[in-house]
């Protein structure tokens, strides 16, 4: 698929026929056509063929401010039935609260008002440990994000569970996402970039084991979100750049990642380290994945724990705690408090890491 395209017609119409049972990774700067191109393959599929995240869906949910009686709440735009009747008919409150709160690690609970088969309202409300809560919550705009992606990745759960068991969902043959990760914080980004790789993915090979088909496309302008999915989708070879010159549209394929994204990842853990000690479990996560591309390049193939000290103490425990923390699907790890040992044995191996191997970040 690497040629140039007269209009974005005429790329999306590629794409969908040459990935009507594959998974595609494209990368683009902003500006080059990432929204536009999601919508024109959203509205080339029919309605119930294609489940699509992309910037219009953020607009769906809306704030309505009452200062004069301290109410700050959601709305769903009337027009918008699928995912109100999505929520409504199959009760995905729960699900939506408990993908939401492990995005933002906060106790914050979002509330579906439901009023004549209708969702009137979402409010916000927050536990204060005191068996009370402080209603009425106003999102920051990251929180407001991690929301609408819950509400999305919710409902693609549960059509992914539907179409599995040849139950409902039979039409849906194409899932489109569509930069889920604008304006948040790199652990966040890092977080959603797993669940897909963990989750819908893993749904996603199982429905087409049974012989159904269904394309997947993520479109991204954030480098650390692409190089994430990018180790996962580049065994597939259908990892792409998107680039725009005049009216053209040029999709270049990438057999090895364009970024260093493990520098990026390098100071994220640095940093958690310098920041009062403040490593979490996705930081196991993300050496595990530095010490992988580490092993690949000094040829000790997926043999990555010679690239840890052998001169330090307890190097099967750090083994051990890479690989639990790697392998734990991301929303079964809820509880994110890792204890001071762990910390501190993390902490040894990491910093001789960067010794060793002479990292400069």
């Amino acid at each position: 698929m690497n040629n140039s395209y007269n209009n974005i017609v005429e790329l999306s119409e590629k794409i969908i026929d040459e990935g009507a049972n594959k998974t595609f990774l494209i990368f683009a700067n902003n500006s080059v056509g990432k929204t536009t191109l999601s919508k024109c393959i959203s509205d080339l599929k029919e309605f119930n063929e294609c489940f699509c995240f992309n910037a219009f869906v953020e607009e769906t949910f809306n704030w309505v401010n009452d200062f004069e009686n301290e109410e700050y709440y959601l709305t769903i735009n009337d027009y918008d039935m699928f995912i109100r009747d999505a929520i409504i008919t199959n009760g995905l409150d729960n699900r939506i609260n408990e993908i939401f709160r492990s995005l933002i690690d906060s106790k914050i609970d979002s509330n579906f008002v439901i009023e004549e088969n209708k969702i009137n309202k979402v409010y916000f409300s927050l536990e204060t440990g005191d068996d009370k809560n402080i209603s009425n919550i106003k999102l920051s705009k990251g929180e407001e994000s991690l929301f609408i992606w819950a509400v999305f990745c919710t409902i693609i759960e549960m059509a992914l569970d539907e179409k599995l068991e040849e139950n409902n969902y039979s039409e849906l043959n194409y899932i489109i996402i569509d930069d889920p990760v604008t304006s948040l914080e790199e652990e966040k980004v890092v977080s959603i970039a797993l669940y897909i790789k963990d989750l819908i993915f893993s749904k996603i090979s199982k429905i087409r084991e049974k012989n159904n088909t269904i394309g997947v496309l993520i479109a991204t302008h954030n480098r650390l979100f692409y190089n994430v999915l990018f180790n996962e989708i580049k065994r597939q070879n259908n990892c792409f750049r998107l680039f725009k010159k005049s009216n053209n549209y040029e999709l270049i394929r990438q057999n090895e990642s364009p970024f260093g994204y493990h520098i990026e990842e390098l100071q994220l853990i640095k940093n958690a380290i310098e920041l009062d000690n403040d490593i979490e479990k996705i930081h196991f996560n993300m050496f595990r994945n530095i010490l992988e591309k580490t092993a690949s390049f000094f040829g000790y193939n997926s043999d990555w724990a010679k690239c840890l000290n052998d001169g330090i103490n307890e190097k099967k425990k750090i083994i051990r705690l890479l690989n639990l923390y790697s392998h734990s699907r991301l929303f079964d790890l809820d509880d994110k408090v890792i204890s001071d040992e762990e910390k501190e044995l993390f902490k040894r191996f990491f910093n001789q890491f960067l010794i060793d191997y002479k990292w400069e970040v």
